[in-house]
């Protein structure tokens, strides 16, 4: 990528050339666009199947809530938990996500 690319304009860019910059930006981004894979129609199905699981719930959640009127002057008890414990599902769903499309990319080669 860096090779394409003229020394002195570099340097131009560094300097802070906006042309120079501009045309530095615009042959990286053309590369990287020309080395990028498109996602996989599995990965769009993944990833369809991902969101509709988590709208089915939050809607799940809304629908079943005990609480329909207005929110009550009284603090409900909390234990604490919730936070840390969403975020560790929202990690290993993660990792479990790009675990799988790391996978797939791997043996597709």
């Amino acid at each position: 990528m860096a090779a394409a690319l003229d020394p002195d304009l570099l340097d131009r860019a560094r300097r802070g050339d906006r042309a120079a910059v501009d045309t530095v930006l615009a042959t990286m981004s053309a590369s990287t666009r020309a080395s990028r894979a498109r996602p996989s129609r599995r990965a769009w199905r993944l990833a369809l199947v991902a969101g509709a699981l988590g709208l089915i719930g939050f809607t799940l959640l809304l629908l079943t809530s005990s609480s329909h009127g207005p929110p009550s002057s009284t603090p409900s008890a909390t234990t604490g938990r919730d936070f840390p414990f969403g975020i560790l599902m929202g990690l290993v769903a993660g990792v479990a996500i790009g675990w799988t499309l790391g996978r797939s990319r791997r043996d597709a080669r």
